[in-house]
């Protein structure tokens, strides 16, 4: 079974993370790189892909 795709999508001035299909971001960051980074950890967790 395979978790939902991660998605580091631009949220105003910050990065979000957030899993495909939720209406929510699951955190905001500073800095893309910070985001891509929790997005990956999530994604290889769950199984999933990270999107950018």
């Amino acid at each position: 079974m395979t978790g939902k795709n991660q998605y580091v999508v631009p949220h105003g001035s910050h990065w979000g993370v957030g899993g495909e299909g939720n209406s929510r971001l699951t955190r905001v960051f500073d800095t893309q790189q910070e985001a891509i980074e929790r997005a990956k950890r999530i994604a290889q967790h769950e199984g999933a892909e990270l999107r950018i």
